[in-house]
């Protein structure tokens, strides 16, 4: 079974799922198939989760009905995923849009993990930042 847990305020959560939800998808390759050469971005993949009343106690409470949509939650969360118990990734997730006046409302979150998020830092950084001698 597949499990998503997001890091809130109150701890690790379970985000519930759409109920034919069983796997998320997503591929790794560790090397570019085009230039084998280079090193491809490890993981960051955009999912779809339903907008329940658990999943909006895990964003702080957002409700696209009563909230302005200048207030969608701009955090970054922490996320594991699990199946059968076992960690598959972990990582850092962020909600990107709401979809709500459907039937069956949703968050569009990104799922990116930890090794993107420190590429991403040392590319902004300087090697000043790092070396002092």
């Amino acid at each position: 079974m597949l499990r998503l847990q997001i890091l809130a305020d109150s701890g690790w959560s379970d985000a519930d799922l759409f109920d034919n939800q069983e796997f998320i998808p997503f591929e790794y390759e560790a090397y570019d198939s085009e230039e084998i050469d280079k090193v491809k971005n490890p993981f960051n993949i955009s999912l779809n989760i339903p907008l329940t009343e658990d999943n909006k106690t895990i964003f702080n409470n957002y409700n696209p009905a009563r909230t302005p949509s200048t207030e969608i939650p701009d955090d970054k969360y922490e996320f594991k995923i699990l199946s059968d118990g076992n960690l598959i990734v972990s990582g850092n997730l962020f909600v990107e849009t709401i979809t709500y006046n459907t039937d069956a409302p949703f968050y569009v979150v990104r799922l990116e993990d930890k090794v993107t998020a420190f590429l991403k830092k040392v590319k902004e950084d300087k090697m000043s930042d790092y070396y002092t001698d």
